[in-house]
């Protein structure tokens, strides 16, 4: 049987997405005889060509696999699939399909929904599926039946040991193309599981669904994970790692088992997501010396009450404040995860965490604003609130309100996300201060020109799955800094566009200009026209670097101007970390 996975990913524009649990469901399907392929999903489609799509695939089973956030994305072209091509298959899974059943088969045509982790059970029931079989009774399905009664058969055991599961099929995703877009890091997990039931995270739903299905927390090998390692090292040319397991560090003993087999494959770079409750210095120096280069750490809010009593996150500030030094200590950035717009949540609890964050100086700042996710206990919490609406939401990175806070305006939360993002980059420039002029740290020094006050401010913008410290100007604006020329003198940028800005109905590209000013002349150094809405080549991040000693000695006016032809109102355009540095 030919399996099509459709994958939603539209408008988060985050990163470049590699999703580990469709690469591993590929690869016991494809253990089991049968083939698959994959519809990346990064656009809504038009009808004729998704079902042209679905036709020249020659799809047996369509098997969505979605979050709450994407599922609207995906309602539509289940539809055409069952009015144009009945003789498909519509399955359904993922987070949202598992959470929220009942939503699910009432808002799309599906056949049936595959609950939690699924490699044991998938491949039986798409072999029953090939052979005519019933599949109506497969452990781990909610089936539709020809009556039209959804067969609710009980979730399956937990796969374990998960070491007997093949190798995720990292070639079901592009993952050359991915690798080149993430600058060579790739994603794998090396556990499963979490034991916290933070209020706003659906593992809260997953541990009471899997109470009695097999151990919460489980562990791969530590040569089972090394043979991926090394396999996407070898074959893909992967530079670096990413562990985007829940907990990496909950398990000592595991810890120090795979730190020493790490150790003697080979020290690639690797960074990890930690909890503050399961790591101290002890492991992370462990870490460090077999090539531990970041922890990603979920403080998710710098205000104690709300920390603990709206998102039963028990940590308390100094252990938080302890981990953070330590990795500073022992040369490992840091980078944490933060969120706004909580229920409950003041101006007053904001700042806090502004401030808070200032005490932990990350070197990098993820901030979100708070997006309920369906099932969890603080989304039925908002819904007592009358807070939701309509989950219409696909990202929680960006700075548009989703819900009403009493007290907080929605225009007041989205110039609050502005200040913690300022301050975000201001200390991580501080830590990280580049050449000997640092264009983006010294800001507060430009003069500037533009068309509003709104126009020109600091930003932290991801392309092309790269994110960089940046100076946004909105055309048509102007920054002008008188500096210090020295002698063999570089100025090293980049440019690009933010995807927000890349539809081509909200207007044109972007010319990016820089000039020096002398005292008797001003002399063009550098012009480039982007325009990602059209040309597919501009939507990376573009980096130049230009030679400044013709005014080595003296000091200079380096102005950079970003203008369009005519009126535009979404030219989101960013010189990133542009920086002066000396032979």
């Amino acid at each position: 049987m030919h399996v099509t996975f459709l994958y939603p990913d539209v408008f988060c524009k985050t990163w470049h997405h590699y999703q580990y649990g469709i690469a591993s469901l590929s690869a016991v399907l494809k253990k089991a005889g049968h083939t698959t392929d994959l519809i990346h999903l990064d656009c809504m489609p038009t009808r004729e060509a998704f079902l042209e799509e679905i036709h020249r695939r020659k799809t047996n089973l369509l098997a969505v696999s979605s979050t709450s956030g994407q599922w609207r994305y995906v309602r539509e072209p289940l539809q055409w699939v069952r009015e144009e091509m009945p003789e498909v298959h519509l399955l359904a899974g993922g987070i949202h399909p598992t959470l929220v059943k009942g939503d699910v088969f009432e808002s799309a045509p599906v056949d049936a929904i595959c609950l939690g982790e699924a490699e044991e059970t998938l491949p039986e029931y798409v072999n029953r599926l090939a052979g005519n079989k019933n599949h109506a009774d497969v452990g781990g399905f909610w089936v539709k039946l020809p009556s039209g009664e959804i067969r609710q058969n009980p979730m399956a055991l937990l796969p374990d040991p998960i070491d007997a599961l093949p190798m995720a099929d990292h070639d079901l995703f592009d993952f050359r193309d991915i690798l080149r877009r993430t600058g060579g890091e790739a994603s794998l997990m090396a556990t499963r599981g979490c034991p916290y039931r933070c209020s706003y995270c659906s593992n809260e739903v997953k541990i009471d669904q899997n109470k009695d299905l097999g151990e919460n927390m489980r562990y791969r090998s530590a040569s089972n994970v090394l043979d991926e390692v090394e396999h996407v090292r070898d074959v893909f040319g992967a530079k670096s790692i990413y562990f985007i397991d829940d907990i990496f560090t909950m398990n000592r003993a595991w810890l120090r088992g795979f730190c020493d087999e790490y150790g003697r494959r080979g020290k690639m770079p690797f960074k990890i997501q930690i909890q503050v409750k399961t790591v101290d210095y002890e492991r992370l120096a462990m870490m460090r010396d077999v090539g531990l280069y970041q922890i990603v750490v979920g403080v998710e809010s710098g205000d104690e009450r709300i920390r603990k009593k709206i998102l039963n996150k028990h940590i308390a500030p100094r252990d938080i404040l302890k981990v953070f030094q330590d990795a500073d200590s022992l040369g490992i950035e840091t980078a944490a995860y933060n969120m706004i717009g909580i229920p409950g949540e003041t101006e007053e609890t904001i700042r806090n965490s502004i401030e808070f964050n200032k005490k932990l100086n990350p070197d990098r700042t993820i901030l979100s604003i708070f997006t309920p996710f369906p099932g969890t206990s603080l989304y039925d919490e908002s819904r007592r609130l009358g807070l939701i609406e309509d989950y219409t939401k696909a990202t929680y990175f960006d700075k548009a309100s989703f819900l009403p806070i009493p007290g907080i305006s929605k225009k007041k939360l989205e110039e609050l996300y502005d200040e913690y993002t300022r301050s975000a980059i201001e200390i991580a420039e501080r830590k990280h201060h580049r050449g000997y002029y640092d264009f983006v740290a010294r800001m507060g020094e430009a003069s500037v020109t533009s068309q509003h006050k709104g126009f020109v401010y600091l930003a932290a913008p991801r392309i092309d799955s790269i994110e960089r410290k940046a100076v946004c100007c909105h055309p048509y604006s102007e920054l002008r800094y008188e500096v210090p020329v020295q002698r063999g003198t570089r100025l090293k940028f980049g440019i690009g566009m933010a995807p927000d800005v890349w539809d081509p109905a909200k207007g044109e590209g972007v010319l990016f200009r820089i000039e020096v000013q002398g005292k008797l002349s001003r002399k063009k150094i550098f012009e480039r026209y982007l325009d990602p809405k059209r040309n597919f080549q501009d939507r990376h991040w573009l980096d130049q670097e230009l030679d400044l000693s013709a005014w080595a000695g003296r000091r200079a006016k380096i102005i950079f101007s970003t203008r369009v032809e005519r009126s535009n109102d979404f030219c989101s355009s960013y010189w990133a970390e542009p920086h002066l540095v000396a032979a």
